[in-house]
């Protein structure tokens, strides 16, 4: 059984505001610490090539980066990104040359293979920390509000 209180949300964002005017370097080391859990995501996430030789890649989930943070308008942008050129192939699916592929057993059997599927990795990532985002931040600003007795 739940209730609702009104304007408990208006109090929660009046809170977040002024947590970002008197405690700035709080609310942007919580945005780095959010910016690394979806660093950590998106690398379980990305696959590891296995090559015939029976050495393993990894270079496209070493690469994941976290940018700077930047304010802009009354939010922060900071990028989580892959400097590898391959990585938005492996992300949203590519076409292959001529039907070839390393990797013949993973896709259909049926003679060539004009396309491969997408991995989505930062995308189910982003979708993921979106959901868990709500009740991450609410705890967080609880924390912030008992530690400096606002």
């Amino acid at each position: 059984m739940g209730f609702d209180v009104e304007g408990l949300d208006e109090f929660k964002n009046a809170m977040m505001e002024l947590v970002e005017i008197k405690f700035p370097e709080e609310l942007e080391r919580e945005i780095y610490n959010l910016a690394n859990r979806m660093l950590a995501k998106v690398k379980k996430r990305t696959p590891v090539g296995v090559y015939k030789d029976g050495h393993n890649g990894g270079d496209l989930r070493r690469n994941w980066q976290i940018g700077n943070l930047v304010k802009e308008g009354n939010g922060y942008y900071i990028e989580v990104f892959n400097i590898l050129d391959y990585a938005s192939h492996v992300e949203y699916g590519h076409r292959t040359r001529l039907g070839k592929t390393s990797h013949p057993d993973t896709y259909k059997k049926r003679g060539t293979i004009s396309f491969v599927l997408g991995k989505h990795m930062l995308k189910i990532s982003v979708e993921e920390l979106n959901k868990e985002l709500p009740g991450y931040l609410s705890n967080w600003l609880d924390n912030v509000i008992k530690e400096h007795g606002l």
